[in-house]
């Protein structure tokens, strides 16, 4: 346990070389790694849980699929996940974005986004990706025959309409954005067309990781993300 709380130590110093503004614990836990993190969050009383997502293919799929999803679910409070591309070191946002799909979770996500766009004092988008059907019977399938602009244009106003009623005071001061395609290339295109530093994202609740947009999910997102994102989820209190 020494030995592991001393490497902690090292890497720690390694990546903050100058000394810490606040006091640092280091804590070695053996045993589920999921129980033992909520464990010792709820020790320190820690508001954020803060998770990197690490490697490439099968093996970041295995990480991001167990310990980060069960403790996402699990979490009293909100999970920043940072993957390795994210850019070093981490800065208060300038540009936050938040994808919805309309649902309550998304709702909430976006409440929280909010909240931290006025503390930064940073821009944010709305993001709504919306992915074209092209199985048979999709019962969107008749959507093909309005032309995409059109499409693009009723998408865009729903959206509006959802984000003026969730946020009236600052609906004004907020981008909205319609983007087709499936939605993790979605999203990463509107986070490079913005610049956004930060993703926000709400989960529905007990389900973790449930799915988002037509045909795809938020988890799947998650483990192709190059910026940090912070989860949220209905039950959370902070």
């Amino acid at each position: 346990a020494d030995a592991a709380r001393k490497k902690l130590e090292t890497v720690y110093l390694e990546f903050s070389p100058e000394p810490p503004e606040h006091s640092v614990r280091y804590l070695v836990r053996a045993g589920n790694p999921v129980e033992e993190i909520l464990r010792a969050r709820e020790e320190v009383s820690a508001d954020l849980l803060i998770l990197g997502t690490t490697g490439v293919g099968r093996v970041k799929e295995l990480l991001l699929g167990s310990t980060a999803h069960q403790v996402i679910r699990s979490s009293p409070v909100p999970i920043l996940l940072v993957p390795e591309s994210a850019p070093k070191p981490l800065d208060a946002p300038r540009s936050i974005l938040a994808p919805v799909d309309f649902s309550k979770a998304s709702a909430h996500g976006l409440h929280k986004a909010n909240e931290v766009r006025a503390r930064f004092d940073a821009a944010m988008t709305i993001c709504h990706i919306a992915v074209i059907p092209t199985m048979p019977g999709d019962p969107f399938i008749g959507t093909l025959a309005t032309p995409l602009e059109e499409q693009t244009a009723r998408l865009r106003g729903s959206l509006q309409t959802f984000v003026t009623k969730e946020l009236p005071d600052h609906a004004g001061d907020i981008d909205v954005v319609v983007e087709w395609g499936e939605s993790t290339q979605g999203i990463n295109a509107v986070v490079e067309a913005h610049d956004s530093d930060l993703i926000i994202m709400g989960t529905h609740g007990r389900r973790g990781l449930a799915r988002w947009f037509l045909g795809s999910t938020t988890e799947r997102y998650l483990r192709h993300a190059e910026r940090p994102v912070l989860v949220f989820s209905p039950h959370q209190t902070t």
